[in-house]
């Protein structure tokens, strides 16, 4: 690309994501797709997947996903990958969901996606395999957060691989939220800590619902949700748009008394 065009297209960039920030989605769509009509960039794939996960387009938001993951540039996994998952969950297909999860795992150890945190999508279908329904999926889950926690390079002191000893039980609630503080101080890095710990308090409350513990599942879920009702960046975390679906089923499922 020439450096005009490089300039022009981080212009557009940068005034469609303000429109994301303002709700203004109708106008950050309209910048993503003459975007994309111009080139066939990952970031507008994933902005504009972002912006119709935002609006509820989740079958468009899934189309959007699924190009960028077939794009031949790369992001974190996190930012495309993992969320085709979280677009078949919103369109009420959990199986699907946890079968794109499970297979970026087998992806990963394949070395066919090297731009990964590794413990996101064992931690997600860990989420999902704590629904009865789902229970399936557990084996895998653990299989490769032990596979993890077995490595000598496991850092898990960082997020987010301090999920990988929550999860399997040999650190409690208390150690890994201190462990997001410590990693990400909130004085320093306070946008991020926020978005964090709500991904967190999404996890303590995954071992609630392990536990059939609904209440505790729907009390940490509204911590998490409370905790970036005003934190517009957190738009960007597969948990965010999963603890607010997930509020709404426990609710259908098992209303609070």
């Amino acid at each position: 690309m020439a450096l005009k065009d490089v300039a022009l297209e981080q212009q557009e960039n940068n005034a469609a994501w303000q429109a994301i920030l303002e709700e203004k989605y109708d106008e950050a769509l309209a910048i993503y797709s003459v975007m994309l009509q111009r080139r066939d960039g990952l970031a507008a794939h994933m902005n504009r997947g972002i912006t119709r996960l935002l609006i509820g387009d989740y079958s468009g938001a899934e189309a959007d996903f699924r190009s960028g993951r077939n794009h031949p540039d790369r992001l974190p996994a996190r930012m495309i990958n993992l969320k085709i998952g979280v677009a078949l969950w919103l369109q009420n297909q959990p199986e699907a969901a946890c079968a794109d999860w499970a297979n970026e795992i087998l992806r990963t150890r394949s070395g066919d996606i090297t731009h990964a945190d590794e413990a996101e999508a064992p931690a997600l279908l860990w989420w999902a395999s704590a629904h009865s329904e789902l229970r399936h999926w557990r084996e895998l889950a653990e299989e490769e957060l032990s596979r993890q926690s077995a490595r000598a390079d496991t850092q898990s002191h960082r997020w987010p691989q301090m999920l990988v000893p929550f999860l399997l039980g040999a650190i409690g609630e208390e150690r890994l939220l201190s462990g997001v503080e410590i990693s990400t101080p909130r004085t320093t890095f306070p946008n991020l800590n926020l978005r964090r710990v709500a991904a967190a308090r999404f996890y303590i409350g995954a071992v609630s619902l392990d536990k059939g513990d609904f209440n505790g599942y729907r009390e940490q879920l509204s911590l998490a949700e409370q905790l970036t009702s005003t934190e517009r960046t957190a738009i960007v975390d597969p948990e965010y748009y999963l603890t607010g679906y997930a509020l709404k089923d426990i609710q259908g499922r098992h209303p609070q008394t």
